[in-house]
């Protein structure tokens, strides 16, 4: 019911996949036509889509439902954060999905301490950006710390390039 509400205001629901993980697919067909399913995989998975995520998002996307990714962005991680990204940006390069999304965690829960300062994520940030907006896909990762670098703190040489990426 809350589906068919959202539709008659010129909503479009999102709901997380968890939910409908377990449904078998007479019981997904019940859900409006409109809905979108917001699929969450928040590991890295060296910068490849999980087969176990693929299996699930052909199941959907067999299904003719929208789909979204959900990414996570957590800082400290080097090249390591870009992992999340590349495995969601090969999955919408297939054609599984209609959009992403980037979460980024600043504390563990509710009364834990904070992450790094939000600074520390720039880079992961606008390697998602690029990645999902744009479609961009750079030769390397050491190529976008190079560009990232140049132009974001104006470090043009080499050197300084690597002492202000190594601060990530």
């Amino acid at each position: 019911r809350l589906c068919r509400y959202a539709a008659m205001r010129n909503r479009k629901p999102l709901f997380w996949d968890a939910p409908f993980q377990t449904m078998n697919d007479a019981q997904l067909k019940w859900l409006p036509e409109d809905v979108s399913l917001l699929v969450r995989q928040y590991e890295g998975g060296g910068g490849r889509a999980f087969p176990e995520l693929l299996i699930r998002l052909d199941r959907f996307r067999r299904m003719e439902r929208k789909i979204w990714g959900a990414a996570l962005l957590q800082s400290g991680g080097g090249y390591e954060c870009f992992d999340n990204v590349d495995g969601w940006a090969e999955a919408a390069e297939l054609g599984y999905l209609d959009g992403a999304v980037v979460s980024v965690f600043t504390r563990a829960h509710p009364q834990g301490a904070l992450y790094e300062p939000l600074e520390a994520l720039w880079p992961a940030i606008l390697y998602a950006a690029e990645r999902f907006w744009t479609g961009r896909k750079p030769t390397s990762r050491h190529e976008f710390a190079e560009r990232f670098t140049a132009k974001f703190h104006g470090a043009r040489k080499k050197p300084l390039r690597d002492r202000v990426w190594g601060a990530y």
